[in-house]
């Protein structure tokens, strides 16, 4: 629940950029055929829903607990992506009330309240159609209807029985105007959207304007098919079944709903424009939707209720078994704050622990959020409500594993992989400066530029930043090397005077419905599905930044012999929209020097 309505607030704050450029189209249009306000109001609408349909990604916090499933005696809470947290069985997770929780409980009784309303008026609307009898085709006529309604999905006119003839024709082609233009729908969906929407009131005033148009819209219709010299008399029908000047919340098309004083001035004031000025109107009105569904307006970070993170800092480990390794700085808080970490190891059949001591080695408390246990390869949690002080971040290779001992070697137990941590004290999330002995320019050069790859060459240049292992160098390749392979413009690694790799970059896209988990595939396709050459093994992510990440990965060459691998090292930067993609030789570095490469490296703009 928390996720959804973190998603609901996201898309309605979103959505105003768009509504309000439509109601300033529409006091820009009020000379305009009422007709060409409708649509307006159709988009205003379709935006609170559109970002579900169009290909415009919306990040979206995710909810730190998706779910529980029983596994055996415990429980397993369920984590983003799929990912599997198992707390000990002998202490239960304690439920703990967050924010967001809070703020989802408060949508859930606006929207209930909401529902109950549209729920109570649709019960006393039933109540007047007692007795009615059919006149001819979908047109009713009922003793207790105090207006002209029309409703339903197969729509249905409902007239009073004191109705007389002449305005009885009047107000059929009022009616007749709404189901025309779909109106009987857009009522309904739009009450459901106000009601999602409680809380925004740009959507409730978009709400009434929209109950207004379409009305005058369909007054301005009924006059066009009956003439315009019976103006005084629509105008005096409309003030006898006048419902009191109010636009029913959830109620049917009424004849008789809405300002009706403003809707006699514009009946009055009735003149058909001259056919260019409608069509230079519909033009303008055309535009005006286009840019505000299509645009995807700078995204709207709703309630934080996620357990991803920009970490303070990241580290590699190898643990025997029962070994355990402490993160070699003191972790200094200020304040209370809730310590977010992740881990990931191989071989995921095994667990590790994580814990969070003082600086004596106490353990912090016997909450299983302060000593998590996991298997399975993906460990995600947060140390809650952590007071100030100083404390270490300890990972431990779990002393279950020690189960399988009599089933395998001591090796085959032993964990390898890396952990992030990071918590958020004084409105940020702390950050620790990573030292930087050098960047490098991309584009780097204009040689392999064609007309079909123009685009790559043209972009903003940027810079790869990295800490390069002692005695290593980046240098240009010799002119006949210049060429486009994986990536472009590609620059060569020296450890000393040999050849130890090399770096190049390719800019990418952003598809839509990729899940999170395959956001990186999505980013190196064309490193991912090659079969003579693959990137896509062992991906491991090292270091986040805001916008992008950085991991290492292994690089499959199928030779004549069979596949061979060596190491790799990937970055991508979502606000960039490219990636860098380097290359090493086997044997150069070692597994603890390729992490440390991979994490100093950041892709930044060229004047950042």
């Amino acid at each position: 629940m928390t996720e959804a309505v973190s998603r609901i607030v996201a898309l309605s704050l979103r959505a105003c950029p768009g509504i309000l450029l439509l109601m300033a189209a529409r006091l820009l249009l009020r000379r305009a055929p009422a007709v060409l306000w409708r649509p307006l109001w159709w988009a205003a609408f379709f935006r609170l829903i559109w970002p579900f349909l169009y290909p415009v990604p919306i990040p979206v916090p995710r909810a730190t607990v998706l779910g529980r499933v029983a596994m055996g005696v415990s429980e397993a809470l369920i984590l983003p992506g799929g990912r599997v947290l198992m707390p000990r069985p002998e202490t239960p997770p304690e439920f703990r009330f967050s924010v967001g929780d809070a703020l989802a409980v408060v949508w859930l009784l606006g929207f209930a309240a909401m529902l109950c309303y549209e729920l109570a008026s649709y019960l006393r609307f039933r109540r007047c159609l007692t007795g009615a009898v059919r006149l001819r085709g979908n047109i009713y006529l009922g003793d207790h209807l105090p207006a002209p309604v029309t409703v339903g999905l197969l729509p249905r006119i409902l007239l009073p029985s004191s109705l007389e003839e002449p305005e009885r024709d009047l107000v059929i082609l009022h009616e007749r105007c709404h189901i025309r233009w779909g109106d009987h729908l857009f009522k309904p969906l739009a009450c459901l959207l106000l009601a999602i929407h409680w809380f925004n009131p740009l959507v409730w005033l978009a709400y009434y304007w929209a109950c207004r148009d379409l009305e005058s819209a369909c007054d301005q219709g009924a006059l066009a098919k009956a003439g315009g010299e019976l103006r005084q008399r629509y105008a005096s029908a409309l003030l006898r079944l006048s419902t009191g000047g109010q636009t029913s919340l959830t109620g049917p098309l009424s004849f008789g709903a809405g300002a009706v004083k403003d809707r006699i001035r514009r009946v009055m004031a009735y003149r058909k424009i001259p056919p260019w000025a409608s069509a230079l109107a519909g033009l303008l009105v055309a535009a005006v939707i286009c840019v505000a569904i299509l645009t995807p307006f700078p995204h709207v970070q709703a309630v934080e209720t996620s357990l991803e993170f920009t970490p303070y800092d990241s580290f590699f480990y190898t643990l025997q078994p029962g070994e355990a390794t402490v993160y070699p700085e003191v972790i200094r808080l200020t304040e209370t704050a809730n310590l977010h970490y992740t881990a990931t190891w191989t071989p995921t059949g095994l667990g590790v622990e994580v814990v969070l001591t003082t600086e004596d080695g106490a353990a912090m408390g016997s909450e299983p959020l302060y000593l998590a246990e996991g298997a399975g390869g993906v460990l995600v949690g947060a140390f809650s409500h952590v007071p100030p002080g100083e404390y270490r971040f300890v990972l431990r290779n779990s002393s279950k594993n020690q189960e399988y001992a009599p089933t395998t070697d001591r090796e085959a137990l032993t964990v390898t992989g890396a952990a992030a941590f990071g918590w958020w004290e004084e409105g940020a999330w702390r950050q620790v400066e990573l030292p930087r002995e050098g960047t490098v320019r991309f584009p780097a050069y204009q040689d392999g530029r064609a007309d079909y790859n123009a685009a790559v060459y043209d972009i903003a240049p940027f810079r790869a930043a990295l800490t390069l292992p002692e005695g290593w160098s980046v240098r240009m390749p010799p002119a006949e090397e210049r060429k486009t392979s994986h990536a472009f413009t590609p620059l060569y690694l020296y450890q000393g005077e040999e050849y130890a790799g090399s770096i190049a970059y390719n800019t990418f896209e952003v598809y839509p419905d990729v899940p999170p988990e395959n956001f990186y595939r999505m980013v190196y396709n064309q490193l991912m599905l090659g079969s003579v050459v693959n990137w896509d093994n062992d991906y491991t992510v090292v270091r986040q930044w805001p916008s992008g990440c950085s991991a290492t990965v292994q690089v499959m060459e199928q030779e004549a012999a069979g596949a061979v691998y060596h190491p790799g090292i990937l970055a991508y930067d979502r606000d960039l929209l490219v990636y860098v993609a380097i290359e090493l030789e086997e044997g150069r570095l070692s597994r603890q020097e390729i992490w440390e490469l991979a994490e100093s490296l950041e892709l930044l703009p060229e004047a950042g």
